[in-house]
């Protein structure tokens, strides 16, 4: 992950926990809260199946 940003963990976001209550584990998008360690902002960003924190960082996919 990037050095600036920090994983706070999954949080919810109603347009991907809606469908994911219909989808195994291993297929669900996750919405994850980050902190810049920068400047202290907060955002959300999308982490699709496979795929890892920083990778949706560095392809940003923030949701906010």
């Amino acid at each position: 992950m990037s050095d600036k940003w920090e994983d706070k963990g999954v949080c919810c976001n109603a347009e991907h926990d809606i469908l994911d209550m219909f989808l195994p584990t291993s297929m669900r998008t996750d919405s994850h809260k980050v902190e810049n360690t920068e400047t202290g902002e907060e955002r959300q960003v999308r982490v699709d199946p496979g795929q890892t924190v920083g990778e949706a960082i560095a392809k940003g996919q923030f949701e906010d």
